[in-house]
């Protein structure tokens, strides 16, 4: 898993990569269900928490705890910290970070 997400970040970095994870991870989130989007950020947080990534985890538990944490609003912030942070996804489950990796 670290492997792909390695392959991941470095295709980010390549030139013109930052709208090809923003559509990637657009598509993605928005083909799943709005529970299993906030599950999968509530598991990146603990993960990103237990791993001593503090920053990440109060970004991603900032999502969760807004007044606008449900639905397409929720949808739309995932897509965006990830957009904006891609290195947020190593603490994401290996499916959630190979379904966008797929799309790219």
């Amino acid at each position: 898993m670290f492997n792909e997400v390695q392959t991941l970040l470095q295709r980010i970095t390549e030139a013109g990569a930052h709208d090809a994870i923003h559509h990637a991870t657009n598509d993605h989130i928005q083909a799943m269900d709005g529970f299993d989007v906030k599950e999968q950020l509530q598991a990146a947080g603990d993960h990103a928490l237990h791993d001593g990534d503090v920053r990440a985890a109060a970004k991603l538990r900032d999502l969760l705890s807004g007044p606008i944490s449900y639905g397409e609003n929720l949808k739309q912030n995932a897509v965006l910290l990830i957009s904006h942070t891609p290195g947020v996804l190593k603490h994401f489950s290996p499916e959630f970070s190979r379904g966008i990796l797929a799309r790219m």
